[in-house]
């Protein structure tokens, strides 16, 4: 199946999300998200190709528009994973009074929307032969060995590096962000995408560990210290009428996602020899932030029925299931680390 035929869906999806996005940022902050996105994952994707980053072996194969060896499908499948996470974790801020909309949360959130995305997606395109890994598989990480192999489509590589390098991303992009407006004024904003760019100066190197280390202690930095995230400077007046800025909030992610998961399920459907029936459980770790964010379920509740689910099916050695679980399992302790580690900030005065 070539990639080709599910580009209009595929478009309509992401304009649902970005016009989205738009009525709760303001066009002027999407623009520089989305600019820094472009640059730093077709920077990260440019040295993949060519093994100077990561040795994972990933060749795409056939019906992606190319530039410079880049798939632009990659790219911009990098920009509808952040603006979904940033959307999510705005869900769940409305959702949990305590959680502030700092640094840390919608690290988190991107964080987490990047990981499940990234076993959704990687399990649609391998299956549907869009691209292929040589290499090692993430069932071989200890505990997982009796996953079948028929159903093991997913590399190791691929779920962490898209979660990595998306709080890479986040983390240094914001934060230059910040330093640049407070000190410089808002209009130089836009230099911001250049100074996320350093992070492929020590990765390159092959320090990805040390690197990785040091995001880990940033991000828990800022969540004691930056734990209120003001996007209203870089914000600028939405031009739809507010009519539409309504519905655009309250219809626009939802919409996106359903998009998402019909293009998904359609080639999960078409192409079922594949992966067999269990590729399906790939969709388990996307629906379940997405009921965890929903303002219909009771957040703490839904983490227990996950956890009591994960146990169930491990004992039954239904291990691909409670692998995806996890998944979920892993938004929910993030989401406590930052509620306590906001909490402590406030109790010692960082924060109002």
């Amino acid at each position: 199946m070539s990639p080709l035929l599910l580009t209009i869906p595929a478009v309509i999806g992401m304009i649902f999300l970005m016009l989205a996005a738009v009525s709760n940022l303001g066009g002027r902050l999407v623009l520089l998200i989305t600019a820094g996105l472009v640059v730093f994952f077709y920077v990260k994707e440019f040295l993949n190709i060519r093994d100077l980053l990561l040795a994972h072996n990933y060749f795409p194969d056939r019906g992606f528009m190319q530039v410079g060896r880049v798939p632009l499908t990659v790219v911009l499948g990098h920009v509808f994973t952040f603006f979904t996470g940033v959307l999510l974790t705005e869900r769940l801020c409305a959702k949990l009074p305590g959680l502030r909309r700092g640094f840390a949360a919608f690290g988190v959130g991107v964080f987490a929307v990047a990981i499940s995305m990234s076993y959704l997606m990687e399990a649609v395109g391998i299956m549907a032969g869009w691209w292929h890994w040589e290499g090692g598989e993430w069932a071989r990480v200890k505990g997982l060995e009796n996953i079948p192999p028929r159903f093991v489509l997913v590399p190791e590589p691929a779920i962490g590096g898209w979660g990595l390098y998306m709080v890479m991303f986040y983390t240094a992009f914001f934060t230059a962000v910040w330093l640049i407006d407070r000190y410089a004024g808002r209009r130089w904003a836009w230099l911001s995408i250049l100074p996320m760019l350093l992070i492929f100066v020590p990765v390159y190197k092959d320090r990805h560990t040390s690197v990785a280390f040091i995001f880990i202690v940033v991000e828990i930095a800022l969540a004691l210290l930056v734990p209120a995230l003001d996007w209203t400077r870089l914000q600028s007046p939405v031009v739809f009428q507010r009519k539409v800025v309504n519905t655009l909030s309250r219809h626009g992610f939802p919409a996106a996602m359903a998009v998402m998961f019909l293009v998904c399920g359609f080639v999960h459907a078409v192409t079922p020899g594949r992966g067999g029936g269990w590729v399906w459980v790939s969709f388990v770790p996307m629906v379940g932030l997405l009921l965890a964010t929903s303002q219909f379920v009771n957040f703490r509740w839904f983490g227990v029925l996950c956890a009591f689910a994960t146990v169930v099916s491990w004992v039954l050695k239904a291990h691909f299931l409670s692998f995806a679980l996890m998944f979920v399992l892993l938004f929910y302790a993030l989401v406590l680390l930052v509620l306590g580690l906001q909490a402590l900030g406030r109790r010692f005065g960082f924060a109002p």
